[in-house]
């Protein structure tokens, strides 16, 4: 048989690869202390990556070699359950379209409606798309939903498409419903704009009022049980549903506050809903808690992390930004980025370097006022040394099957550590291999686009990813590791209570006035009135623990419970 040049030499390149990377270290080099194997588990649109660990006096050298994984167009992971194209389906009822495909990399899914990008606010009533499952759901159908849907799958490489026909039958007349959630309480500042919006489905046209609840004489409500209200805005000949469905306030005072309500009717009945409106003061800018910002100069040592508070209100809420140096802050002016938490006027960076030192303004402003506050950063830089980690970090894990676990290492080190989490493993029935170095796979490890490297997530675990993980941390210093164990377990382990400490000084829920034990009382009537007693003459003697004694907590067979309740005095 024949063969292309091109493609023998690749085959005998590729098994001298895996001939080098398999065979003992050799002897004028220092073993690392692990055996690396190819990384298992690995998805089809990534990487497969073989390597192994080089370690002498002066740090450690993670060899790889990439075998990319052959490109692929995208096809259709089940076509026999997209044969049915045209789905007949009644009015308010729910349909779901699915177009389920593969391909390397993963490509990706847009729907269409009659020819034109389908997006949410195209259907009054919105609707949902699950990429994990390739699906569109639409809930509460419509006539105006009927017409083609197209999915359209495609990455780089190909594109596929398929399309289902949906029909809405009709059904009979109803009152119109109004859309949850709508309209919505809303807070203003006086002398602003305010929209209120009601969104209405109704068969037939339904008839659109905007109410706004009032007092008279110093009452909401009339004689006859009935609330008083002002007609704010109602259906003309020349007006639309689409009008009706927003009611807009300029200007709005403090007498403009209280209760809205949207009014939808038609032949069949009416509905309602209402909102509040609350009117605030204008307010500028000022510090919530200007005694915690009187430290202005910040030594912090590097590879730490420090946060900057600036927590103020006003009104309307003011907005904040970072400036560093007179400039606007930005994630991409530093390497690791940093985390702004506007809910507590909040920015965070972690992992300080050197260049980090500057100072750092905060300016908050609304339309009314503005205010700034200037923090200055001085990083401390530390001598170089191998990793350190955090003691009883990552802590063993006992976890039932199907639940996700985590693992955490926290790593100090200058300069930067190249984190691993290992697995050891079994190779035909031995953890060891010859040379007396463990077996192990490589599950995660840091590189240039990896985020944090000191987490290790297992999801749906199985019994097989039982046994001993590894967080292995080196720089050119040197390099530190601890382990934990996961044990994963079919059931949830159920915690029985075998003991109580009971006082010996009886309370009364142990014997009565007149000498006699409600507990012996229960043990003539039932097992279940017994389990009762017993829990709560538990809780009222955990507090009376001077001089104790145990009391098995199970109960007997029936004709036994008298022996079992005679408690010592």
């Amino acid at each position: 048989m024949l063969m292309r040049p091109s493609i023998l030499l690749s085959l005998v390149l590729l098994s001298q690869v895996l001939r080098t990377e398999c065979r003992p270290a050799n002897t004028d080099e220092e073993r690392s202390p692990h055996r690396p194997i190819l990384q298992a588990g690995l998805p089809a649109n990534r990487t497969a990556v073989v390597g192994r660990i080089s370690t002498n006096q002066y740090g450690s050298i993670n060899h790889t070699h990439q075998l990319d994984v052959v490109a692929m167009a995208p096809q259709w992971a089940h076509p026999e359950k997209m044969e049915k194209k045209l789905h007949a389906v009644p009015a308010r009822k729910t349909v779901k379209f699915r177009c389920q495909a593969s391909g390397n990399p993963n490509p990706t899914v847009k729907w269409y409606k009659n020819g034109r990008e389908f997006k949410r606010d195209h259907r009054i009533r919105g609707f949902k798309v699950l990429d994990h499952v390739w699906t569109i759901i639409m809930e509460s159908l419509v006539l105006s939903d009927k017409g083609n849907y197209t999915c359209v799958v495609e990455n780089q490489y190909g594109s596929i498409n398929h399309t289902y026909q949906l029909d809405v039958m009709e059904h009979c007349p109803h009152r119109p419903f109004l859309q949850a959630g709508l309209p919505a309480n809303r807070t203003a500042v006086v002398g602003s704009d305010v929209e209120f919006e009601c969104k209405v489905f109704s068969d037939p046209q339904p008839h659109i009022q905007w109410l706004k609840h009032i007092e008279v004489n110093g009452s909401r409500v009339g004689s006859d049980g009935l609330p008083y209200v002002r007609v704010l805005k109602t259906a003309g000949l020349n007006t639309t549903n689409k009008e009706m469905e927003i009611l807009h306030l300029r200007n709005v005072s403090f007498d403009d506050a209280g209760e809205y309500t949207c009014l939808a009717g038609n032949s069949i009945g009416i509905s309602h809903r209402s909102a509040w409106l609350t009117i605030v003061e204008a307010m500028a800018p000022q510090w919530a808690h200007p005694e915690k910002m009187e430290t202005k100069l910040h030594a912090v040592p590097a590879s730490k992390t420090v946060k900057f508070l600036c927590r103020a209100s006003g009104n309307p809420n003011p907005t904040l930004k970072w400036y560093k140096n007179g400039r606007e802050f930005k994630r991409d002016h530093r390497i690791r980025g940093f985390k702004v938490r506007d809910h507590v006027w909040t920015i965070i960076m972690e992992s300080v370097v050197p260049s980090d030192k500057g100072n750092y303004t905060c300016v908050v402003e609304n339309q009314y006022g503005s205010i700034n506050h200037t923090y200055q950063l001085d990083v401390v830089e530390r001598s170089p040394h191998r990793p350190i980690l955090q003691a009883g970090l990552p802590a063993n894990r006992t976890a039932v099957v199907g639940s996700d676990v985590e693992f955490e290492c926290k790593v100090f080190s200058v300069p930067q550590p190249h984190i691993q989490w290992l697995k050891h493993i079994e190779v035909n029935g031995r953890r060891v291999g010859s040379d007396g170095l463990p077996y192990v796979r490589v599950l995660k490890h840091s590189g240039v686009n990896s985020s944090d490297a000191q987490v290790l997530a297992l999801y749906n675990v199985t019994e097989e990813e039982s046994g001993e993980y590894i967080c292995k941390v080196s720089n050119y210093i040197g390099e530190a590791n601890q382990s934990a164990w996961l044990t994963v377990t079919r059931y949830e382990p159920t915690a029985w209570l075998s003991t109580f400490t009971l006082a010996r000084k009886e309370p009364d829920c142990i014997s009565n006035d007149d000498g006699s034990s409600p507990l012996h009382k229960a043990a003539e009537q039932s097992h279940e009135e017994v389990c009762v007693l017993l829990m709560e003459c538990c809780a009222a003697l955990c507090s009376q623990a001077n001089n104790r004694l145990l009391l098995p907590f199970q109960l007997a067979p029936q004709g036994d419970l008298q022996e079992l309740l005679k408690l010592p005095r």
